[in-house]
């Protein structure tokens, strides 16, 4: 993996025109954050989990320093600004829900081959402003499972659920 170091790079989330079901930071909160990446980790980055029996490619691996208000978030007010690492996923299209089950995934995958937290996420939607940080909550990642593990015994039974069985759709 290489790692290419970036300064000064600040990404705004909750810029004009962001995706409206993220909104500045994925929830409620319409606070203005910002994202400084500290580190490409790296680019296309594929992973596989046997935890989790899942795999991906995740556009962008980083780690940055996400800012509210000004403010880096830091760790149990430690006076260093904590680098987290957390995905990068870019989108040319539309918004659509599974977005952000993606996400969820590769912070999964990112959690079991790093050995780290991920937190949050980052969705960008090109032509559409500018990134939106997303926390990832502990539901969130529970729900993947379980949807992970409902495909699994379905496979495994040879049924499939019913949109995925109907083949003329």
């Amino acid at each position: 993996n290489m790692a290419l170091e970036l300064s000064d790079l600040s990404l705004n989330s909750g810029a004009k025109g962001a995706p409206k079901a993220f909104g500045a930071l994925g929830g409620e909160d319409k606070k203005r954050a910002a994202l400084d990446i500290c580190q490409i980790v790296d680019v296309e980055d594929y992973l596989t989990s046997a935890t989790y029996g899942l795999k991906g490619v995740v556009d962008v691996s980083l780690k940055g320093r996400v800012r509210r208000n000004g403010k880096a978030k830091d760790d149990f007010g430690a006076s260093e600004r904590k680098q987290s690492l957390m995905p990068l996923e870019i989108k040319t299209g539309k918004e659509y829900f599974t977005h952000r089950a993606q996400l969820v995934t590769y912070v999964l995958l990112m959690e079991d081959a790093y050995g780290v937290p991920v937190n949050e996420a980052v969705m960008w939607y090109t032509g559409r402003g500018g990134p939106s940080v997303i926390p990832v909550s502990n539901q969130e990642r529970r729900h993947i499972i379980q949807a992970r593990n409902y495909l699994a015994g379905a496979l495994q039974d040879h049924q499939l659920p019913n949109v995925l069985a109907d083949r003329s759709s």
